[in-house]
Parts: C-alpha cells; sequence; structure tokens
C-alpha cells in the first residue's frame, strides 16, 4: 500500500511538473499572438488608416495619436515629409510629417514599430508608412 501510495505522489508531481510550465508557455504564446503590432507591416497600415483616413486634417490625426496611451510621441510635427526608404536621403513623401513609435513585441530579438503620417501642404493625411526595426543582442 505504501509503495502504491508513493507511486501515485511521484505521478502526480511528474504531472504537475510538465504541466504548469507547459500551461504559462502556453498563455503566453496566446498573449504574444494577439499582440496586434505582430501583424504584417500593411496590416497595421490598413488598420491606422481606419482610425485615421486619408484626407484626415493634421490635428485630427494629432488628437488620435495623444489620445493612445500605448504609443510614443514627443509632440513633434516635422517640417518634412516622411522618408520612403531607411536612408535620410530617400525620397520623402509629403510637406510635414509625424512620427510615432507605436510599441514593440520580443521574441530572440526585440521589435519595435514606427509610424510616419505625411501631410499635404493643405496638412491634410496623404499616405501612412509603418516601418519594423529589429534590434539585436
Amino acid at each position: 500500500m505504501k509503495l502504491k501510495k508513493i507511486i501515485t505522489y511521484i505521478l502526480l508531481g511528474l504531472i504537475m511538473f510538465i504541466s504548469i510550465p507547459t500551461i504559462f508557455f502556453g498563455l503566453r504564446i496566446l498573449f504574444d499572438l494577439s499582440n496586434p503590432l505582430r501583424q504584417p507591416i500593411e496590416q497595421i497600415r490598413v488598420d491606422l488608416l481606419e482610425i485615421t483616413p486619408l484626407g484626415s486634417s493634421i490635428e485630427e490625426v494629432r488628437r488620435v495619436i495623444q489620445n493612445n496611451e500605448e504609443w510614443r510621441w514627443s509632440g513633434h510635427i516635422a517640417t518634412v515629409g516622411f522618408p520612403t526608404g531607411p536612408r535620410s536621403d530617400d525620397p520623402h513623401i509629403g510637406v510635414r510629417s509625424i512620427r510615432v513609435g507605436l510599441g514593440g513585441y520580443a521574441n530572440i530579438f526585440s521589435t519595435g514599430v514606427v509610424a510616419w503620417w505625411g501631410f499635404d501642404e493643405n496638412d491634410n493625411l496623404i499616405d501612412i508608412r509603418v516601418q519594423k526595426n529589429i534590434f539585436g543582442w
């Protein structure tokens, strides 16, 4: 009888030893996958266009940005459009722009997501660019 109890306790211990980390990591994966910033860049851009449609005024876009507590914005509105590529000498879209850090996520490496809103000479939104930056160790 004692041997049966010992075997039962060992088996229960093994089950707990395996199941608790499995549940923890499973929940972590589900949480990570639910992060909208893990979506492809084009989908993030579409989502941003839904809340700040083309033609929106710079003030309307500014209000949306300021009302999102997860985004990081310095409050600066650049007097040039946003670059079409990673280099500063790449062509620019618009005559004014706003750059905002949308947040990020991590696996092995950290990934930061940045968005630019570009405006025309009448301060109306003409395009949005989204970029993901991967940071190593």
